[in-house]
């Protein structure tokens, strides 16, 4: 006869110190190797987030520069101009003392300056010493120009110098301003007498009937540029640069000056191909190789590059102004500026964990030792224990837990024992249980059964006294049932006349919230326990909530007379009793239901004829609707319609203004597409299309993101956004991007009726209605606000109110009615106040999701 061998006794016994000791160091070294690899590449990311967030802020910072140094020079012109439209600077004799002035105030400025069609030319120039000069023709006609030194009140003192060649009607700056007939810059050129870069913004001056008056022109000195470049803290040895699109360069952050004088002792502007910084030079070969055409770069651009072996994180910003200017501004970042430090924290973080590594790999093998010999001990008395030895005690070791097995071999009779009574007790609870169903399935009498419910509690948990009490509407709980009172001098309609607030009971608004259980074990020990005369002589009470579809309906409570008597068993047990009677009373009001149904039936009879009528008034009211959507649809499409075909038109007529002309076709396109979404939007919500993915969302996030991107926009309209949170509300369960829809529609109604300086609050509210508690968003303007007969017509679909008519705002009144299809949706409330002239307040509400209801 052969044998067959079980699979599980062909594997090898292991040694218990080898168990705790192989996978313990196995699964250290593991850690450790994890640990260093998560430690470096922790440092990469946060290298990386930093520079990002550095060339960001530094960018901003200089775009910021750029935009307040270019654009004074165009506000001084366009100051100068209207001087001179409003006669307060004389046309054919201009002030000289007026240009030294804005001189003295603008001293960014290398020059500003007025040159007419006759050759007349006057202004004032800033020196290399700082000092002004002024610069002009005599009596303001064509011919040498003749420099003036003055005193400290801008008075002639001598003439210094002179230029009799120069006739400013032939200098580009003058001929580039009168072609363009509007503001331009200059090309960047250099100044030979300040040795520096400069650049010149123009504007051309017209008298009323059209005819050029003259030119007004003010320079500037690039070199003040790469001086605020060079104040910049780009980490140790980081660098700015911007350069045109042509690659030469216009500032710097470095001592490189952005020209150089040539072979024939000319001087001319540097390329960034040619700068000694290699940091430069080699960026912008970087440019050209990785970013092909670096010329079309039209938005930021995030780049890495090596130099010299070390990787440089980039960002390339484009600068643009219609006048003339398109600059790239550059910034450059060494990784190792900000890696030394993680790198020597990394070293100093693998040899600790080395030096940790080795240290508990020989602590677990002494542990293993320390461990294995009690354990080998109590396997003894074990095996001792298997053989029937019941009175041997097993030895106890050193080890805690071993020390709580020895106790549990002698607490096993112990607990048979008490395995017993609880069997006991079970079966007790079963068939008082089961007598219940009986009387609950032999009679409706809600009042006899909750007599027998009182009955059979008494058998499975012991007390002085209990009762029952139902919820109403308004949150206060009455006794129906109850049983024993009269020992202590209570009669049962004495105690059926009180009235319990559940808000104002501690134990009750505990079981409201949370649907479990209540123990009081000592209520002189409880500061929440409320003492009236009724309940002086109770010491200790027990209370379980009755639930019918999710709702606490009443409550049983059951009291005793002595200090800790109930405990949590006493309280599951009750809940048990609890549940039965939230069957009988859901029975009973079913019951009351079918009474009120056979009622009510002939009342819906006549009621259905009263709807079929209604129907048909409906039917006629939808043709109205209908006519009056086709004349709202119809006038929304033609403006937009008409406008796009108006432009498109023009641009064909009018080729060099495409540009312009394509703003207002891409927003009347917009336009159009608005409608028609809005108007899809509506068809499937008729349809049933909408499916909703609800999750727990936040309203204060919701909120608090759509407020954020319209800062902004309200800035700009001049509206005071403000947003006020109720802190620590619960979540609803909703879809975020219809909810957000929701808001966006609102939020978005609110800027276009509210007038420039007036003030849109947003705020989270919480509040409990009809036993419920429901978290909402409310929007209130100060606009126009909604007469009382335009109120009841607010979601009606096509509705457009005196002020969204009055004010010219397009829109096909759609917008509310979606809204409100997609909240009803949500099961939610839409509710709104609001008074003429003052402005006013939408409200949306949702359920409180259930997870959160306790809160």
């Amino acid at each position: 006869m052969s044998h067959k061998t079980d699979p599980a006794n062909r594997i090898r016994p292991v040694s218990l110190r080898i168990v705790l000791t192989v996978p313990y160091v196995v699964t250290l070294m593991i850690t450790v190797g994890l640990v260093g690899f998560l430690s470096f590449r922790n440092g990469q990311q946060a290298i990386y987030t930093v520079t990002t967030q550095l060339r960001s802020e530094i960018t901003a910072r200089i775009e910021q520069h750029l935009k307040s140094y270019l654009d004074l020079p165009h506000l001084i012109n366009q100051i100068n101009a209207d001087a001179l439209q409003l006669g307060q600077l004389d046309i054919y004799s201009p002030d000289e003392h007026y240009f030294w002035r804005q001189a003295i105030l603008f001293d960014t400025t290398a020059t500003i300056y007025y040159a007419n069609e006759q050759g007349g030319f006057v202004g004032a120039k800033r020196q290399d010493d700082g000092s002004l000069t002024l610069n002009l023709t005599e009596d303001f006609v064509g011919g040498p120009i003749l420099i003036y030194s003055v005193d400290d009140m801008g008075n002639r003192l001598e003439l210094i110098d002179s230029l009799p060649t120069y006739d400013p009607r032939v200098r580009p700056w003058y001929s580039a301003a009168k072609q363009a007939e509007q503001p331009v810059w200059s090309e960047i050129y250099l100044f030979s007498a300040l040795r520096d870069l400069g650049i010149t913004a123009s504007q051309p001056v017209y008298d009323p009937s059209g005819e050029l008056w003259g030119v007004l022109a003010v320079d500037l000195t690039l070199s003040q540029i790469s001086d605020f470049l060079k104040e910049l803290d780009i980490g140790k040895t980081g660098e700015a640069f911007i350069i045109e699109r042509s690659g030469l360069i216009v500032a710097s952050s470095t001592d490189e000056k952005p020209y150089i004088t040539n072979a024939d002792g000319q001087q001319e502007r540097l390329h960034a191909s040619k700068s000694d910084e290699p940091l430069i030079s080699q960026t912008f070969q970087y440019l050209q190789e990785a970013a092909g055409d670096y010329t079309t770069i039209s938005d930021i651009q995030y780049l890495e590059l090596d130099i010299q072996g070390k990787r440089h994180f980039l960002q390339v910003t484009p600068y643009y102004d219609p006048r003339g200017i398109d600059w790239l501004i550059v910034v450059a970042i060494p990784e190792a500026d900000f890696m030394a430090q993680i790198n020597a924290n990394n070293r100093q973080t693998l040899a600790v964990s080395g030096l940790a590594l080795l240290a508990a790999i020989l602590i677990g093998i002494l542990l293993a030792r320390w461990v294995s010999r009690p354990i080998q001990s109590m396997n003894q008395a074990a095996q001792a224990l298997a053989a029937g030895e019941w009175q041997r005690v097993p030895p106890a070791g050193w080890i805690t837990e071993l020390n709580m097995l020895a106790t549990s071999f002698n607490q096993m009779i112990v607990q048979r024992e008490k395995v017993e009574e609880a069997e006991r007790k079970q079966r007790t609870l079963a068939e008082a249980l089961a007598e219940v169903s009986t009387i609950m399935n032999s009679t409706l009498d809600l009042d006899q059964v909750m007599e027998y419910i009182l009955v059979n509690v008494g058998r499975v948990v012991p007390h002085d006294a209990a009762n029952i009490q139902v919820l109403d509407e308004q949150g206060v709980s009455r006794v129906i049932a109850c049983r024993s009172y009269e020992a202590v001098g209570l009669s049962s309609e004495q105690l059926k006349a009180l009235h319990f607030q559940v808000d104002q009971l501690a134990n009750m608004k505990a079981m409201f919230e949370t649907k479990q259980p209540n123990v009081i074990p000592n209520v002189l020990l409880n500061p929440t326990w409320k003492r009236i005369p009724a309940t002086e002589w109770i010491r200790s009470n027990v209370g379980a909530p009755i639930v019918i579809d999710e709702a606490v309906n009443g409550f049983i409570f059951l009291d005793s007379a002595t200090p800790d008597f109930f405990d949590e068993t006493h309280a599951q047990r009750l809940q048990t009793f609890a549940a039965q009677a939230a069957v009988a009373i859901q029975n009973a009001q079913l019951f009351e239901q079918v009474q009120r149904y056979a009622t009510d039936l002939e009342e819906r009879v006549s009621e259905r004829t009263e709807e079929l009528e209604q129907a048909n008034q409906q039917l006629l009211e939808l043709g109205q609707m209908k006519d009056q959507f086709v004349s709202n649809v119809s006038h929304e499409l033609r403006t937009p319609i008409s406008n796009i075909k108006l432009y498109l038109e023009l641009m064909l007529r009018k080729p060099d203004r495409q540009e312009a002309y394509m703003d207002t076709l891409q927003r009347e396109t917009g336009r159009l597409e608005r409608i028609v979404e809005d108007l899809l939007k509506i068809s499937r919500i008729d349809q049933g299309q909408i499916a909703l993915t609800l999750v727990p969302l936040d309203l204060n996030t919701v909120a608090e993101e759509y407020i954020t991107d319209r800062l902004l926009l309200a800035e700009e309209r001049g509206l005071t956004l403000k947003f006020d949170a109720e802190p620590d509300i619960p979540s609803v369960l909703a879809d975020r991007i219809q909810v957000g829809q929701v808001f966006s529609i609102l939020l978005t109604n609110a800027f276009l009726y509210t007038p420039s300086g007036g003030r849109i609050t947003v705020r989270t509210r919480l509040r409990r209605k009809a036993g419920k508690k429901w978290v909402g968003i409310s929007i209130t303007d100060t606009g126009p606000g909604i007469t009382d007969d335009e109120l009841p017509h607010l979601f009606d679909r096509f509705f457009r109110g005196q002020a969204g008519r009055g004010s010219g705002v397009p829109g096909t009144g759609l917008g509310l009615a979606i809204a409100k299809e997609i909240i009803e949706q949500h099961t939610g409330r839409f509710e709104v106040e609001s008074t003429p002239g003052r402005g006013s307040t939408f409200s949306i509400w949702f359920p409180a999701h259930e997870e959160n209801i306790s809160l």
